[in-house]
């Protein structure tokens, strides 16, 4: 769609951010009906989000049946394109979500808890359609989002995104210095990549960015998954004191 579009003169500074916003837009008000295009992909991962924790309720009121078992049997949920087309409600345990940018660390995460009580969601390492479809139904519901994700340019420029997007609703989770000195690896960043780096303008983001240009290394978000783990346990403790 993106691609096509910029062919006209019309749409010569259109980004892609706005045609991916827009889109969003189209499918909440229900004048676009999203369809599943599994020709290019090699994995569900590409196409699909996980979710744990949700109730998700149809337009019509009731709940979504299958979204319904997965969550009373404490298993994470693939959040389709199709079944956001129907959704009209989102409730959860708590008001405070934890996205992480890893499959494999949503998964850690999910497989250790023993309730339903914290809300967790996995992009993925991407900012899919659905991804921000979900993510705009949950703020606009009330919800806090919490996004951790890798230390690469990559990375936080999408925290960074989701930071301009979503404003007081969204925190940057694990983004201090020492979580970076933990989290990081003997891969390095190359100039090119770094160079990503310029145009991310957040102060909460200067001391961090810093370091990484300085650094030049990147840092995977696995390395902190007990520190991670140990925030939702905490959040679990506040919702069953409530």
């Amino acid at each position: 769609m993106y691609e096509y579009l910029i062919r006209f003169d019309y749409f010569a500074d259109y980004s892609l951010e706005q045609c991916t916003s827009d889109l969003a837009a189209l499918v909440n008000w229900s004048n676009l009906i999203p369809t599943q295009d599994t020709r290019k992909v090699t994995s569900l991962e590409e196409f699909k989000n996980k979710i744990y924790g949700f109730r998700l309720y149809k337009k019509d009121g009731q709940e979504h049946l299958g979204a319904r078992g997965f969550f009373e049997e404490g298993e994470p949920f693939y959040l389709t394109l199709r079944t956001l087309s129907d959704i009209k409600r989102i409730e959860a345990s708590t008001k405070l979500v934890y996205i992480v940018e890893n499959s494999g660390v949503f998964s850690e995460l999910a497989d250790r808890l023993t309730g339903k009580d914290a809300p967790l969601i996995c992009t993925n390492g991407q900012l899919h359609v659905s991804s921000q479809i979900f993510l705009d139904m949950l703020v606009a519901d009330g919800f806090t989002l919490y996004y951790s994700g890798d230390f690469d340019p990559e990375g936080v420029e999408i925290a960074w995104k989701l930071k301009k997007r979503y404003g007081e609703s969204f925190h940057y989770w694990h983004y201090q210095i020492e979580d970076y000195r933990k989290a990081m690896s003997n891969k390095e960043i190359t100039r090119d990549r770094l160079f990503r780096l310029e145009k991310i303008d957040d102060d909460e983001l200067r001391e961090i960015i810093g370091v990484m240009r300085t650094e030049k290394k990147a840092g995977y978000q696995e390395a902190l998954l007990a520190e991670m783990m140990g925030d939702v346990n905490l959040q679990i403790k506040e919702c069953r004191k409530a």
